[in-house]
């Protein structure tokens, strides 16, 4: 009984020793003008982030377009092409493979949408892909498993939805039948996916929630 103890104590000691000596490093600030309600992700060993938009100040509320690459070896911000689908907030973006698919969104105008787009970062091109299914929204989420893209809940022109639609990324095809959010319908969720198994939960309209939730196939 005195070992265990004293394996315990040392586990312990170990684990209290790890977390005294990590540390929050500031790096290199983003290359563009700040913002909010951006889009990221992240392709091999580079991250991206762009789109959103500032509401304040002199102009009221600008639209964004630009997108951004971070390079952490060299600690650098890179611009690259613009967002196809033109300056919008709110939008999604997930990786397959070596390539990034963002959409949805609200522009200009207080326009939803539901366009999709491929991001080729080699080529530095956005290519337009089958349009999302949904209603058009915004503050969606996006998470993906196996060669699907799912994209579900968010604001949309009568309200709040909690549907999901998935995108197979192989066919270019988007299919229906996925099950309902089992949550409120809501918007500013987050999402993630691990084991092939997708989560979603926070977010919500007004006050927020608290509620946590996982998909499998």
């Amino acid at each position: 009984m005195k070992k265990l103890f004293l394996l315990v104590l040392i586990s312990s000691i170990g684990i209290m020793d790890s977390f005294a000596v990590q540390i929050w490093n500031q790096k290199a600030s983003f290359g563009g003008i700040a913002r909010h309600r951006t889009t990221s992700f992240s392709i091999g060993n580079k991250g991206y982030m762009g789109l959103g938009h500032y509401n304040s100040g002199p102009g009221g509320n600008i639209h964004l377009a630009d997108f951004w690459e971070y390079d952490p070896a060299s600690d650098s911000w890179t611009q690259k092409a613009d967002f196809g689908g033109g300056p919008r907030y709110h939008a999604v973006g997930e990786t397959y493979g070596n390539k990034a698919y963002v959409g949805t969104g609200r522009s200009i105008g207080g326009i939803l949408n539901t366009d999709w787009w491929e991001f080729d970062p080699v080529a530095n091109t956005w290519t337009p892909k089958a349009t999302f299914p949904g209603t058009e929204r915004r503050g969606a989420v996006s998470f993906l498993m196996d060669d699907y893209i799912f994209v579900g809940t968010g604001q949309i022109p009568t309200g709040y939805t909690n549907d999901f639609f998935a995108y197979d990324v192989i066919s270019d095809q988007w299919l229906s039948g996925v099950a309902v959010f089992p949550g409120s319908a809501r918007t500013s969720a987050v999402s993630f996916a691990i084991d092939n198994k997708g989560y979603v939960g926070t977010g919500g309209v007004g006050c927020g929630t608290t509620d946590f939730y996982e998909y499998k196939l």
